[in-house]
């Protein structure tokens, strides 16, 4: 119950975190691991993950390659966070982007890199659940979130 208070609480700061149009702060982006560790239950790393703001030509690169694909928002490799340049940060959900790969920081610290698809697939499920939940809680539509987490598999 108490952690439960205290994410509700930093969900609360992030949202009036979130509500100006400046690129992320240390102080936002603390809140923001902070709320992972919340709802993971992952330990907090001794340094913060970097975050790096990209354009979208080297998202589309680091995430699909030679091939052309949509490139992602955000993308953590490591504890490295890469966000795309064209994110509005006045737009909440952008923090709740931030929070999913975060969860993947975190992931990375605490099990270190992942050894096949299913380990793939459970932590990104994990970070889809918490992506979810934050999207319902801000009173926002989850569709594409729980699409994106119902659409995931190993082969």
């Amino acid at each position: 119950m108490r952690i439960q208070c205290a994410v509700a609480f930093l969900l609360a700061l992030f949202v009036v975190a979130f509500a100006r149009a400046e690129p992320l702060t240390p102080m936002h982006a603390r809140t923001l691991i902070l709320i992972a560790h919340g709802e993971t239950g992952l330990r907090l790393p001794e340094t913060m993950p970097t975050v790096e703001i990209v354009p979208s030509e080297r998202m589309q690169a680091m995430a699909c390659g030679e091939r052309k694909c949509w490139p992602p928002k955000a993308l953590t490799v490591e504890a490295r966070v890469y966000v795309l340049d064209t994110l509005d940060w006045s737009n909440p959900e952008t923090g709740i982007v931030l929070v999913h790969e975060f969860v993947h920081a975190l992931q990375w610290h605490a099990h270190g890199a992942v050894s096949d698809c299913a380990e793939w697939l459970r932590r990104e499920r994990q970070a889809w659940d918490v992506t979810v939940k934050l999207l319902r809680t801000s009173g926002r539509s989850t569709m594409q979130a729980e699409m994106a987490r119902a659409g995931m598999h190993c082969s």
